[in-house]
């Protein structure tokens, strides 16, 4: 209770000897953190991607590597996913001629497929018509064959399948090598309905879900917070000198301390105690300002839409923060490893 005591006094003393200087630190120090969760939120491919719904991260593959699946067999499968109200759309796709060289024939069971339009429609409105990838050297208005029947070409689009109707796909004799399956809403891979009921529906199939975009935002992220966590560093022992002038004013008191008995150790633990205080206090102070303020400002100054922050990002922020100081302080405590009552007397500013 006495070591509280004596550190909250000496804290107190901080402000009463320097105060400018102590008003830099703490108005300098809090900037540090709120930039620190700024860059955090902004540079993390983990936290943009987050609330993402963009189709990677709804998307679930089904693919039959030990050959291809008949219509007839998974009749019933697809009405049960179908009708499961988990999913958004369901896509089939067969390799023609089972050729791993050959083009990919897609067609909707359900829903639209996820498409961008160069030319033409993105509808098929008839039998017998196409949408083609901008590798096809067709134009809208050609024909192309496929699995040998003709199709007028209505649309061309940027991704790699030729989309016909379920109908045609039915009726040219296409089969099952790959089944895409969008849920409605990106899920918690934790605990996974879409990819449960897709492993009970095809438990022949191999599932391949959307983990894979998570799991490659995380690697990124882990390299993207080195650069910032790097560059928190150095701001940090930038300030390092603000605190080391703080401390350096209570040359006094380190002085009057030893004089009457106050152990060297201890004396440097007390001075540590009250580095590694302040800088978290004024790092606390930043992440409170950030979130009270997260709404009204912050928020707009946002390169990424829709970013949330959680109580468990800003205890990770924290956290590091909390490693970095302690890197920074430690080497800027070697100073009064040789600390003694006239020698603390001596160096006072």
């Amino acid at each position: 209770m006495k070591f509280f005591f004596l550190l909250r006094k000496r804290l107190a003393q901080y402000y009463m000897k320097n105060k400018v200087i102590f008003l830099l630190f703490v108005l300098g120090g809090a900037l540090n953190a709120i930039v620190f969760c700024f860059s955090y939120g902004n540079l993390l491919p983990a936290m943009t991607n987050r609330g993402s719904q963009e189709i990677q991260y709804r998307e679930y593959f089904v693919r039959y590597f030990d050959g291809v699946k008949s219509l007839e067999e998974k009749e019933t499968a697809l009405e049960e996913i179908q009708n499961s109200g988990l999913l958004e759309s369901v896509r089939l796709c067969w390799q023609e001629n089972n050729d791993i060289d050959g083009r990919l024939i897609c067609a909707c069971v359900y829903g639209e497929p996820p498409l961008v339009r160069l030319k033409g429609t993105l509808e098929l409105s008839a039998p017998g018509q196409v949408l083609v990838p901008l590798s096809s050297s067709a134009d809208v208005g050609s024909e192309v064959t496929l699995m040998g029947e003709a199709f007028e070409v209505v649309g061309q689009h940027t991704s790699d399948e030729y989309y016909i109707s379920y109908a045609d796909f039915v009726d040219t004799g296409c089969k099952i090598w790959q089944i895409y399956a969008a849920a409605q809403e990106r899920q918690d891979f934790s605990d996974d309905p879409v990819e449960q009921l897709l492993r009970s529906t095809f438990p022949d199939g191999n599932i391949k879900t959307p983990r894979i975009y998570e799991l490659s935002d995380q690697g990124l992220s882990r390299y993207n917070l080195t650069m910032i966590c790097s560059t928190f560093l150095i701001a940090t022992v930038s300030f390092m000198f603000l605190l080391r002038y703080l401390m350096d004013s209570m040359m006094d008191e380190n002085s009057a301390s030893m004089m009457v008995g106050a152990s060297k150790g201890k004396l440097i633990f007390l001075i540590f105690c009250e580095g590694l205080v302040l800088f978290l206090g004024v790092s606390i102070l930043g992440l409170l300002i950030h979130y009270v303020l997260y709404t009204p400002v912050f928020s707009k100054l946002n390169y990424a839409e829709g970013l949330v922050y959680r109580f468990g990002d800003y205890l990770r922020i924290l956290a590091g923060i909390s490693g970095i100081v302690l890197v920074c302080l430690i080497p800027f405590l070697g100073k009064y490893m040789k600390l003694s009552p006239i020698r603390a007397y001596r160096t006072r500013p």
